[in-house]
């Protein structure tokens, strides 16, 4: 996978940074200790701004938190317990830190 990462930071420069911070955010499987270490070496050998690689990572994560925001809004708080009761885990999100964030 690092492989992967590597070469669309290398191809797609902020893009892929956003592009692959995004994704990190909808599927937890693909992680962030991957993406930005690569992104801040290429930063760092001065192919890419520092503050846009981390203005780009974050725009990515924060545009995936809004995708989730928007799927749990259309879904309703009710309609959302037996998602978090059947995904959660998967989700790394529990019950209690739904009612929390409701609050």
């Amino acid at each position: 996978m690092s492989d992967w990462v590597v070469r669309l930071i290398e191809e797609s420069s902020y893009l892929g940074v956003a592009f692959l911070m995004f994704l990190e955010t909808l599927f937890p499987p693909i992680p962030s200790e991957v993406i930005m270490p690569v992104a801040g070496v290429a930063a760092a050998k001065g192919r890419m701004s520092f503050a846009m690689t981390v203005a780009s990572g974050t725009a990515g994560a924060m545009l995936g938190n809004v995708v989730w925001y928007l799927a749990a809004r259309a879904l309703g708080h009710d309609r959302l317990r037996p998602v978090i009761r059947r995904h959660g885990k998967w989700l790394t999100v529990d019950w209690k830190d739904v009612e929390r964030a409701h609050r």
